[in-house]
């Protein structure tokens, strides 16, 4: 049998607002808010990585009334108006959706779950395998066997997993009744009221035995007096805090599912956001490597004497000596690079393993010679010239940088022939006394 196909359903709108409250308030560099998308964000690449679906999607609530608020005027009339700061990061949170070339939806009238439930049901129906990631636990009812809701708790840095054992679990009857059982407990966090006397215990007794709401109603005989009284009371508020629950699986959206199908991420408009945002932690995740701005000028030169411009009045030189593989001794010598000032790297590529006889100068001038492993260079200068273990030391000092070898790439490798060159005061540095050997 074919495995199914997964579809990730994620409710943006719900996540972005959960991640606000749930991180500490963080800013750019220019005082930007990002706390919200950044978890948002983390969040969404840590599901995205775990699950590798072949479809995804996010929602986001439209900013005017739907058709609840329509029905009962003090739906989430509780709420407090969205934080100033929250605002943008709505935005961002898209933009980073968009980067990552994942379709959005918004439809005016309905909410983000009212999107979510009508795709899952269409997924499920069709033999997707259906993840719904949200902080809301309305989107519960829509648990099947083929679909899975992926619930936020301490913000967002924690989750749980219902399928119909775990809904079963916790609940005690089926996902499609989670709207019934709410008409009767209500739900403080949409000001959806409930039934005085009734909380969650009884609520789900009640459901357990009868169902549904409507098949209660009808049958207030088998209750006690005092339930009887309650419910019968409140039948109507009953019956609307149900529809209130009740997501929407028909929302009129235009989509199909080639434009859910999971794509690779705009690498460039991906880097330039995340950079913008200053999360530079994030673009490893995404696969998304920011290539190192060149600073200061290279150049390769076709001779010794280009090579040595600018070098007969400088007090300090950068060296560095290219080789092959194999002792200092031994190896190939394929370039030479000098600096006579910071950001200031000159090649020449030797194709004859020979370090040219017009550069001899330059080693026995006066200025301070700067090398990554003063023993390696050394020992192979000693190669070409019998006093080149005292050249650089008898008139001046060598200095071995802090920097590891293993810093040091060949030309061919990266395009710039010469490494780091080492401070131009030596701290840090080892030095030769004048006259010394390396290697005593």
């Amino acid at each position: 049998m074919d495995k199914r196909k997964k579809v990730i359903l994620i409710d943006a709108h719900g996540l972005v607002y959960r991640a606000f409250f749930a991180l500490p308030y963080f800013t750019t560099t220019d005082g930007r808010p990002t706390n919200a998308v950044y978890g948002f964000t983390t969040m969404l690449l840590k599901v995205l990585d775990e699950e590798k679906p072949d479809h995804v999607a996010a929602a986001f609530d439209k900013a005017a009334p739907t058709f609840r608020h329509t029905t009962f005027k003090e739906y989430k009339a509780t709420r407090q108006r969205m934080p100033d700061d929250l605002r943008p990061q709505i935005k961002s949170a898209k933009d980073v959706l968009e980067a990552l070339k994942i379709p959005i939806y918004e439809v005016e009238g309905y909410e983000a779950d009212d999107i979510l439930a009508t795709l899952a049901r269409k997924a499920a129906a069709e033999g997707f395998e259906v993840v719904i990631v949200t902080g809301d636990l309305d989107v519960l009812q829509l648990v099947d066997e083929h679909t899975r809701v992926m619930v936020t708790s301490r913000g967002i840095s924690e989750t749980t997993v219902y399928d119909v054992e775990k809904f079963h679990q916790r609940f005690g009857f089926e996902p499609t009744r989670l709207p019934d059982y709410k008409g009767l407990k209500g739900d403080s966090t949409d000001n959806i009221p409930g039934v005085p006397g009734i909380g969650e215990k009884t609520a789900g007794q009640l459901i357990q035995q009868f169902g549904s709401v409507e098949e209660l109603l009808e049958r207030l005989d088998r209750v006690s007096p005092k339930q009887r009284e309650l419910l019968q009371s409140r039948t109507e508020q009953i019956l609307q805090s149900k529809h209130l629950t009740t997501l929407v699986t028909d929302v009129p959206l235009q989509w199909s599912w080639e434009d859910l199908r999971r794509r690779a991420p705009d690498q460039n408009r991906l880097q330039d956001l995340f950079a913008s945002l200053e999360f530079k932690s994030l673009l490893e995740r995404v696969g998304v490597v920011e290539e190192p701005k060149p600073q200061g000028r290279y150049r390769q030169v076709h001779g010794p004497e280009e090579l040595l411009e600018g070098t007969s009045t400088a007090q300090e030189i950068g060296l560095y000596l290219q080789r092959g593989e194999g002792h200092p001794l031994e190896a190939p010598v394929t370039g030479v690079a000098l600096s006579a000032s910071p950001g200031d790297v000159q090649f020449l590529a030797i194709a004859d393993d020979r370090v040219p006889d017009a550069l001899r100068p330059i080693f026995e001038s006066a200025a301070l010679k700067v090398t990554g492993d003063i023993k390696a260079d050394l020992l192979t200068l000693r190669r070409f010239w019998d006093s080149a273990a005292e050249v650089g030391v008898r008139r001046g000092h060598c200095i071995l940088s802090a920097q590891s070898r293993s810093t040091h790439t060949h030309h061919g490798d990266r395009g710039l022939g010469a490494p780091g060159m080492a401070p131009a005061d030596g701290r840090g540095a080892r030095r030769l006394a004048v006259g010394q050997r390396p290697g005593r």
